[in-house]
């Protein structure tokens, strides 16, 4: 009975030392795992604050250079317009519009990158084409600024094409 009595203490002893190391172990693994979720958790926030910061960028350079499409271009399209409404059609190109609707050739400022046609534009869902294609910020393919009113526009936006403004969508790429 002696003997009995001996291992009794032991083998609880043993089972309470398992136990001790399960528990420990629960409690390392649950912290690290608390610990790469924080991590994650910070990551993530880095990652939120540098994707608004770059939103943000482009949404100014969208404002600018919507600006400048704007400047540059409404004058163009209202002659465009008041050709059509003075003569019921659009013109067959934009030399049409000198000197009666513009002062000067559209043409001479960006040479071969202005793009027009009068056709009724499918794609764009526009009565007529008006871009400009070109490489403006150096990249090494080019892109294109389409005159489409957010009223008519059909050109789906995705990855390689966003809107500038209410007047102006960029397609990456030539189109």
């Amino acid at each position: 009975m002696n003997e009995n009595t001996s291992q009794a203490p032991h083998s609880t002893q043993r089972k309470s030392n398992w136990w001790f190391l399960i528990v420990v172990l629960s409690i390392v693994i649950g912290l690290y795992a608390l610990g790469i979720s924080l991590q994650y958790s910070m990551e993530q926030e880095q990652y939120s604050q540098l994707k608004l910061k770059l939103d943000q960028q482009q949404a100014e350079e969208n404002k600018l250079l919507g600006e400048k499409l704007d400047a540059y271009a409404t004058p163009i399209i209202q002659a465009i317009e008041q050709y059509k409404h003075d003569k019921g059609s659009y013109p067959e190109n934009l030399n049409d519009l000198v000197p009666t609707y513009l002062r000067d050739q559209p043409y001479a400022a960006f040479k071969d990158d202005l793009r027009y046609s009068p056709e009724t534009n499918e794609y764009t869902g526009t009565p007529f084409y008006f871009g400009f294609t070109g490489d403006y910020k150096f990249t090494l393919n080019s892109e294109t600024y389409v005159y489409c009113p957010v009223t008519m526009c059909k050109i789906p936006l995705d990855r390689g094409t966003y809107r500038i403004n209410q007047n102006w969508v960029y397609i990456f790429g030539k189109w």
